[in-house]
């Protein structure tokens, strides 16, 4: 009996022993995979961040406009020519505004590029949002008159900030403030906006065939900012939320395609004076916006009489495999004296080009104000 009993214990412990290896192989196992997936994640993570800001500087290439004399074009015809003055504002049209307040794409191949990934950013312009530091008159403690039928008949679709009831709200936030904004967050504050959307979505990049986008959202970021020196606001750049309060033909994520022959009519319109009339020259715009001048009636007067847009948002996303990094940018495009040219030398005697004195002429280049990682 007791070898019988010394058996089983033999076989008890061994069993035992056995299970107890098992577990722990179990938990190296898992930990070993624990470890390489956070691994792979933070280095995609990483990846997905450079991403994020390489569509940045992306924008800023889109948004920089450099003229280059061609070295092959007859000085002669360039003496004769008139310069047209309309023709930067063309030109910087037709790179921006078929693209405006839409993704753009770009895919990574890991043979060419080091790892397979994609980036897409969205291009707006604050010029083309209402200025909130510039609708209240902080010395009369009201709206200006400018902006008052604006926000009286304000609509956000939504029950708890609709109509004058969110003017009310946001005249009794600015008097109780007594100051301008220094975020737009702040505007979370006002009673009734919480529920509202803040940040802006644009529509969906190549939706799959079938789906149905949902309706899209106005979101307070893309209607209001505080990063224009003026309350004027640029037609030929509204935002996307601007064109859905105004009942405007809201951006597709197709349109360079589906809109270029339109975009190619109406920028061939443009001057950069036509905002001196708007109400007689809303033909060269409304085959993009698809609405009558009327629409425009509540913002009028602050529409901008000379086109010079300054202020551009970017939201950029890099995605590498299933981790996505969303950054979003303040720009500014300023006029500095980086370039420099040759001037003719009033000596007598001929200088060689080295010799010759160097000035500087205005130059564009687009400033980073600020960075957001969302």
């Amino acid at each position: 009996m007791n070898v019988k009993k010394s058996k089983s214990s033999i076989l008890i412990y061994t069993l035992l022993f056995i299970s107890i290896l098992l577990v722990l192989l179990e938990q190296f196992v898992l930990n070993t995979n624990l470890y390489s997936y956070f691994s792979v994640n933070a280095i995609d993570t990483q990846k997905a961040r450079v991403l994020a800001i390489g569509g940045i500087n992306l924008a800023r290439v889109q948004l920089s406009i450099n003229e280059y004399e061609k070295k092959d074009e007859d000085k002669s015809t360039q003496k004769n020519a008139k310069p047209d003055p309309n023709k930067k504002g063309k030109e910087f049209l037709k790179n921006i505004l078929p693209n405006l307040n839409r993704w753009q794409e770009f895919k990574l191949d890991e043979k060419i590029d080091g790892f397979d990934g994609k980036v897409k950013f969205c291009i707006s312009c604050e010029n083309g949002k209402i200025n909130i530091n510039e609708v209240f008159d902080f010395k009369k403690q009201s709206f200006k008159p400018e902006m008052k039928p604006f926000f009286d008949g304000l609509s956000f679709g939504e029950k708890e900030a609709k109509g004058s009831a969110f003017a009310r709200n946001l005249e009794k936030f600015f008097k109780e403030r007594k100051k301008k904004l220094d975020d737009l967050s702040q505007l979370l504050d006002i009673e009734g906006i919480s529920s509202l959307q803040f940040l802006y979505n644009p529509p969906m990049y190549d939706p799959p065939k079938g789906a149905e986008e949902a309706k899209r959202k106005n979101a307070l970021m893309d209607i209001f900012t505080i990063y224009t020196k003026e309350n004027k606001i640029e037609p030929w750049l509204f935002s996307d939320s601007l064109c859905g309060l105004l009942g405007f033909r809201r951006p597709q994520w197709n349109d360079s395609v589906k809109m270029k022959d339109i975009f190619e009519k109406s920028i061939e319109k443009f001057k950069l004076d036509l905002g001196k009339n708007w109400k007689d020259n809303w033909d060269v715009l409304r085959p993009i916006y698809e609405k009558r001048f009327d629409s425009l009636r509540v913002i009028e007067k602050i529409l901008s009489p000379q086109f010079a847009p300054s202020v551009y948002t970017v939201i950029s996303c890099g995605i590498v495999g299933r981790v996505e990094q969303k950054i979003l940018a303040i720009l500014s495009v300023e006029k500095n004296a980086t370039n420099k040219v040759k001037a003719k030398s009033n000596d007598k005697k001929k200088k060689s080009d080295s010799e010759k004195e160097i000035q500087p002429v205005p130059a564009e280049s687009v400033k980073i104000l600020k960075i957001y990682w969302l």
